[in-house]
């Protein structure tokens, strides 16, 4: 993605070990012109799969993962779990 110009790589200011990607123009451009497809195999394949109480931890997981925020008191950070 990166060679096809869809996405820029830079390193991780706080520990210089990490990268953040960021969509290009390009990359905007070309993931909203995807998404209609992609968003019909993600309701086919996950969504028909889960109750709406899995459904609803799922969102709130990634949706954790989404937000730069500080981990939840008592969770080491980098832990892996979601509560």
């Amino acid at each position: 993605m990166e060679k096809a110009g869809l996405l820029l790589r830079r390193a991780c200011e706080e520990d210089g070990c990490g990268q953040v990607l960021s969509l290009t123009e390009t990359g905007r451009t070309v993931r909203a012109r995807m998404w209609p497809v992609y968003a019909d195999v993600l309701v086919a394949e996950v969504e028909q799969r889960l109750d709406c109480q899995t459904a609803l931890l799922l969102a709130e997981g990634l949706g954790r993962l989404a937000a730069p925020s500080a981990p939840d008191q008592g969770q080491k950070p980098g832990s892996g779990v979601i509560r």
